[in-house]
C-alpha cells in the first residue's frame, strides 16, 4: 500500500474518533439564578478567602465566613424564586 492510502486511511480514522468522541454540542447552560447580586456576592467571597489566606486573623475569618453565608443565601433565595417562577407555586 502506498504512503499516501495509508496517510489518507489514518487521517480518517483519527476523523473519525474524534467525532464519535469529542462532544460536539456541550453548551454552558444559561443559569437563572445566577444575578448580579449573585456574581458581585461571589467575587467578594473570593476576594475574602484571599485575604484570609494571606494572613489569617479572626476578622478575615468572620469576614469571609460571613461572606460565604451571603453568597449561599442569595443563592438559595435566588433559587427559590426561580423554582416558584418556573412551576408557578
Amino acid at each position: 500500500m502506498p504512503i499516501s492510502e495509508l496517510n489518507e486511511a489514518f487521517t480518517r480514522a483519527v476523523i473519525h474518533a474524534a467525532r464519535r468522541g469529542i462532544l460536539q454540542d456541550v453548551i454552558r447552560r444559561y443559569s437563572p439564578i445566577w444575578t448580579t447580586e449573585f456574581t458581585q456576592a461571589v467575587a467578594k467571597r473570593k476576594q475574602a478567602r484571599r485575604e484570609y489566606l494571606k494572613s489569617k486573623t479572626t476578622t478575615n475569618s468572620k469576614q469571609y465566613n460571613a461572606l460565604c453565608r451571603r453568597a449561599k443565601k442569595i443563592g438559595q433565595v435566588a433559587r427559590t424564586k426561580e423554582w416558584r417562577r418556573a412551576f408557578e407555586i
